[in-house]
């Protein structure tokens, strides 16, 4: 279907409709959504804590936890999407960090909540981290990658215009055997005074 006008935010060529156009804007707040995040959490340490206790691959954790916060989140904006490892930004591969296209790195979020096809959607992105995994590098990048999501520009499309993802929020959960901390991510910056600890 073509259209005269392209939605500024939407990574696909100008004349394909935008998939994000027919849904009401996601406008959960922080609080709420920190209680989602929360009740999910305490399903996953219920009923799933065997991955958590053999640290078990991340991977598998998400896709356990994603099952239990679709089922509350989805009840209320039944028009998002919820998708793991994620690696698209619409037609061309997903990336971030600087504008210049040697220096950005390929990314592939852990967990994110948006519209696919349209970055006016994008409202949370998580990344997950056991206690278990002790690389340096890869905490510094969860961190990095949450930054660059929730900056309002960044990224340099291949059709030579610049788009961001300019996600709501960002959150990296640090999973402990009997808590989990809550990193806030907002506007590229990390919020420390939103960080929270949720004892299980």
């Amino acid at each position: 279907m073509k259209r005269d006008n392209k939605c500024e935010n939407c990574p696909y060529p100008s004349n394909d409709i935008c998939r994000g156009e027919t849904i009401e804007k996601c406008n959960v707040c922080r609080e709420e959504l920190q209680e989602h995040i929360k009740l999910a959490l305490a399903e996953l340490y219920n009923k799933d804590f065997y991955l958590i206790e053999n640290s078990v691959n991340e991977v598998c954790i998400v896709a356990h936890f994603w099952r239990y916060f679709f089922n509350s989140f989805q009840q209320r904006y039944a028009g998002y999407d919820m998708d793991i490892e994620y690696n698209r930004n619409g037609m061309w591969a997903k990336y971030y960090g600087l504008s210049d296209e040697k220096q950005r790195k390929y990314a592939k979020p852990d967990m994110i909540i948006h519209k696919r096809g349209c970055n006016a959607h994008n409202f949370v992105c998580i990344e997950f981290k056991g206690e278990w995994n002790t690389e340096e590098n890869g905490n510094l990048n969860d961190e990095e990658k949450l930054v660059a999501f929730t900056k309002q520009a960044i990224l340099l499309t291949y059709d030579g215009k610049k788009y961001s993802y300019k996600y709501n929020y960002g959150i990296r959960l640090k999973l402990y055997r009997d808590k989990v901390e809550f990193k806030w991510f907002e506007g590229g910056e990390h919020k420390t005074e939103y960080d929270y600890e949720y004892l299980i």
